[in-house]
C-alpha cells in the first residue's frame, strides 16, 4: 500500500498523538492519585486542624475567663467577663457544628467512622464541662470564692482535662491521617515517574524510525531543494510574491510546483484586493473581489474578505445610523452589541450618548431652574470634556450675562406689582438688554402717568368734582384702555347718581318727581326701582294726607287713612296721624255737644227773659241790669262760639299739619289744651246761666 505524504503525515501525527495521549493519560491518572492524596492535607487536614485550633482557643478562653471571674470582685468586671464567656461558648458551639457540617470547604470535616466517634466524644465532654463551669460562675456571682475554688479543683478542672484529652486525640488523628496520605502520594509519584519514562522512550523510538522512512519519501515529493522551498515560502509568508522558483515542468505533483501555483494564486488575490481597495477609496464601496477567479479555499478566502468588508461597512452604517439619530435628537436609538474588539464601536457610541445625555441633562436642569425662577443655577462644567465643556461653560457665561439685567428687570417689575413704582433705570446695557431697559423705563413712566391720573380723579371725586375726567390721549395701548375704561365707568356711575340725587333733592323739598323711566343695568336698575318705589310711597302718603284734609274740611272727622297700603316708617306716620285724629276728634265732639247745650240754654233764657220783661215792668232797672248781664253773657257765648270755630279750624289745620311729621302733633296738643280751658270756661258760664235762670224763676 502506497502512502501519500498526507497519509504519512497523518500516520506520523497519529503515532505522536497516540504516544503523547498514552503518556498524557498515564500522567493524568497518576497525577490524579498524587493530587488526591497530596491535597487531602490542604482540603481536609488543614481546615480540620484550623477548626480544632479554634476549639482549643475557645476552651482556653472558657477556662481563663472562668478563673478570672472567680478572682474578680467587681460587679462590672464580672459582667464583662460573663459577656466574654458567653461569646466563647457561642464560638465553641459554632466551631464544633462547622466541623461536623460544612467546615472543610462546604463539606463535613469528618473523614471516617473513627473520627466521627472521636468528635462525638469531644462534643459530649464539652457539654459535660459546661455544667461545672456554670456552677463555678454561680458561686462566684454570690461572692463564695472558696466554694468556687473548690468546685474548680474538684469538678471543673477534671472535666476540662477530659475535654483536652479528647481534643488532643482528635488532633493526633488528623496528623496521622495527613501523614498517611502524604506517604501514599510519594509512592504514587515514584510509580508515575517510572511509567512516564518508559512510555516516552518507546514513543521516541517509534517516531524516530518513522521519521527516517518519511524523510526519504518526502525529499522525492518536494520537487526542489528544501532551502529553495523555505526561501520562497518565507517570501510568501512575508508577502513577497516576486521570487522565482525553478521547477520541473513535468513534475506537476511536487511541492515546488504547488508552491509556484500558490504564488500565482496569491498574486492574483493580492491584485484583486488592491483593485477593490482602490475602488473603495474612490467611494465605490459596493465593489467586491470576483470569487470566480479563484478556487477552493482561495475562493472561500476571497468570499471571506468580501464578507468581512461587508460586515465592516454594515457595522459602520449601523453606527452612523445611531449617530444620525443622535443628530436628530433621538438619544434612545440602540446599536446592536458587536462581538470581540468590535465592541469598541459600542463603547464609543455609548460614550457619545452619555456625553450628549449629560449635556441634555444639564440643559434640562438649567431650563427647569429658569422656569422655576432659580436664575442662579449653573451647570457643572467639570462633568464634561472637550468642546462639550466649552458648550456648558458658554451656556453658564451666557446665563451670567443674561441674569444680571433680568434681575434688575425683575426687581422693577416686582416693585411695580407691589405698587412701589421704582426710579428709572440708569445703568448702561447693550443690544436687546438696552431695549429692555428702555421698555422698563417707558413702563415706569406710563405707570407713573396712570397713578397721577388716578390720584387726580380721586382728589376730584373727594372734592365733589364728578365731571372731572383723565386725559386718555396721554396714555398708550392698554394703559389708554384703562383710563378710557375709568372715564367710561365714571360716566356710567355719575349719570344714574345725578338722576338719583335730583330725585332725592326734589323729595326733600316736597316736590315729588315723576317716576324714573330711563333704562339702567345691574345695581343701577336696582337703585332706579328703589327710587320709584320711594316716589310711589311718598305719593301714596301725600294722597292719604290730602284725603284726610279734604274730609276734615267737609266735617267728616271720622274718616281715616288705610295704613295697610303703606310700609315701614310710612305706615307708622299714617298710623300716627290716625291716632292723632282719634285724640283730636273726641274733644271736638264734646265741645260741639257743649255748644249745642249752650245754645239750647241760651234760647230758654231768652224766652224766660221775654216773659219776665212782659210780666213786670217794675223790675225794669233789674231787668236792665239783667239785660246788661245777658249782653255780657251773650258776648261771652259769642266769644266761646268763636273759640269753638277757632278750635274747629285748628283741628283742620292739625289734620293738615300731621302729614308733615310728629312735631306738629305737639302744637295740636297745645291747641287742645286751650280748647279744654275754653270748655272749662263754658262750664262756668253755664253754671252762671243756671244760677240766673233760677233767680229769674224765683222773680
Amino acid at each position: 500500500m502506497k502512502l501519500t505524504v498526507a497519509k504519512k503525515m497523518i500516520l506520523l501525527t497519529s503515532l505522536v498523538i497516540a504516544s503523547l495521549a498514552g503518556l498524557s493519560i498515564n500522567n493524568y491518572f497518576q497525577t490524579q492519585k498524587i493530587f488526591t492524596n497530596a491535597s487531602y492535607a490542604a482540603e481536609n487536614s488543614v481546615p480540620s486542624y484550623q477548626i480544632l485550633v479554634k476549639v482549643l482557643q475557645n476552651l482556653a478562653q472558657l477556662r481563663g475567663n472562668t478563673l478570672f471571674h472567680v478572682i474578680n470582685q467587681d460587679a462590672a468586671g464580672m459582667a464583662e467577663v460573663e459577656s466574654r464567656l458567653a461569646k466563647a461558648k457561642n464560638e465553641l458551639d459554632a466551631n464544633l457544628k462547622a466541623y461536623v457540617t460544612d467546615g472543610c470547604f462546604g463539606i463535613s470535616c469528618i473523614a471516617n467512622e473513627e473520627e466521627k466517634k472521636l468528635i462525638e466524644d469531644l462534643t459530649a465532654k464539652v457539654a459535660t464541662l459546661i455544667t461545672p463551669q456554670e456552677a463555678v460562675i454561680a458561686l462566684s456571682k454570690q461572692n463564695k470564692t472558696k466554694e468556687a475554688e473548690t468546685a474548680i479543683r474538684n469538678d471543673f478542672f477534671p472535666a476540662f482535662d477530659a475535654v483536652s484529652q479528647s481534643l488532643q486525640a482528635e488532633l493526633d488523628f488528623n496528623v496521622a491521617l495527613a501523614d498517611k496520605f502524604k506517604n501514599v502520594a510519594a509512592e504514587n509519584l515514584k510509580t508515575a515517574t517510572l511509567i512516564s519514562m518508559i512510555v516516552s522512550i518507546l514513543a521516541a523510538l517509534a517516531v524516530g524510525a518513522f521519521c527516517f522512512v518519511f524523510a526519504r519519501t518526502l525529499l522525492r515529493q518536494l520537487g526542489a531543494e528544501p532551502e529553495a522551498l523555505v526561501s520562497i515560502t518565507a517570501s510568501l509568508a512575508n508577502g513577497d510574491l516576486t521570487q522565482h522558483l525553478n521547477t520541473n515542468q513535468n513534475n506537476t505533483i511536487s511541492v515546488a510546483h504547488s508552491v509556484k501555483n500558490l504564488q500565482g494564486t496569491l498574486d492574483g488575490l493580492v491584485h484583486s484586493i488592491d483593485e477593490v481597495s482602490a475602488q473603495h477609496n474612490l467611494g465605490e464601496i459596493d465593489v467586491v473581489i470576483d470569487t470566480n477567479r479563484f478556487k477552493g479555499a482561495y475562493a472561500t478566502m476571497a468570499g471571506g474578505i468580501n464578507q468581512m468588508v461587508a460586515e465592516h461597512i454594515s457595522m459602520s452604517k449601523k453606527a452612523l445610523g445611531v449617530v444620525e439619530a443622535f443628530g436628530e435628537g433621538n438619544l434612545t436609538a440602540q446599536l446592536e452589541t458587536f462581538p470581540g474588539k468590535k465592541a469598541y464601536v459600542n463603547t464609543a457610541i455609548e460614550q457619545v450618548r452619555h456625553n450628549i445625555q449629560a449635556l441634555v441633562s444639564d440643559t434640562n436642569t438649567l431650563s427647569k431652574a429658569a422656569v422655576e425662577g432659580k436664575l442662579s443655577t449653573r451647570a457643572d462644567a467639570s462633568r464634561h470634556q472637550g468642546d462639550f465643556r466649552k458648550i456648558v461653560e458658554g451656556v453658564n457665561n451666557t446665563l451670567d450675562a443674561v441674569v444680571s439685567p433680568l434681575n434688575v428687570a425683575a426687581s422693577c417689575v416686582d416693585s411695580i406689582s407691589k405698587g412701589q413704582i421704582p426710579a428709572k433705570i440708569t445703568d448702561n446695557y447693550n443690544g436687546d438688554f438696552n431695549a429692555i431697559k428702555n421698555n422698563l423705563n417707558q413702563c415706569i413712566d406710563a405707570v407713573n402717568a396712570l397713578v397721577s391720573d388716578a390720584s387726580k380723579l380721586a382728589n376730584a371725586a373727594a372734592a365733589g368734582q364728578l365731571s372731572t375726567r383723565a386725559d386718555a390721549t396721554k396714555h398708550q395701548g392698554d394703559f389708554r384702555k384703562i383710563v378710557e375704561g375709568v372715564n367710561n365707568t365714571l360716566d356710567s356711575v355719575i349719570g344714574p347718581l345725578n338722576v338719583a340725587a335730583s330725585c332725592v333733592d326734589s323729595i326733600s323739598k316736597g316736590n315729588i318727581p315723576d317716576k324714573i323711566t330711563e333704562q339702567y343695568q345691574g345695581d343701577f336698575n336696582a337703585i332706579k326701582n328703589n327710587l320709584n318705589t320711594c316716589i310711589d310711597a311718598v305719593n301714596n302718603l301725600v294722597a292719604d294726607a290730602s284725603m284726610l284734609a279734604a274730609a276734615a274740611a267737609e266735617g267728616r272727622v271720622t274718616v281715616r287713612a288705610d295704613a295697610s297700603q303703606h310700609q315701614g316708617d310710612f305706615r307708622k306716620v299714617v298710623e300716627g296721624v290716625n291716632a292723632t285724629l282719634e285724640t283730636i276728634v273726641a274733644p271736638i265732639v264734646t265741645v260741639k255737644q257743649a255748644a249745642e247745650a249752650i245754645n239750647s240754654a241760651a234760647s230758654e233764657i231768652a224766652t224766660g227773659n221775654n216773659d219776665l220783661s212782659q210780666r213786670t215792668e217794675e223790675q225794669a232797672s233789674s231787668l236792665e241790669e239783667t239785660a246788661s248781664s245777658m249782653e255780657e253773657l251773650a258776648s261771652t257765648v259769642k266769644q266761646n262760639a268763636e273759640n269753638a270755630k277757632q278750635a274747629n279750624q285748628l283741628a283742620l289745620a292739625a289734620s293738615s299739619v300731621a302729614i308733615k311729621g310728629g312735631d306738629v302733633v305737639g302744637q295740636v296738643v297745645a291747641t287742645m289744651a286751650n280748647i279744654n280751658e275754653s270748655a272749662r270756661k263754658i262750664e262756668d258760664i253755664i253754671s252762671v246761666i243756671d244760677g240766673i235762670a233760677f233767680q229769674t224763676n224765683i222773680l
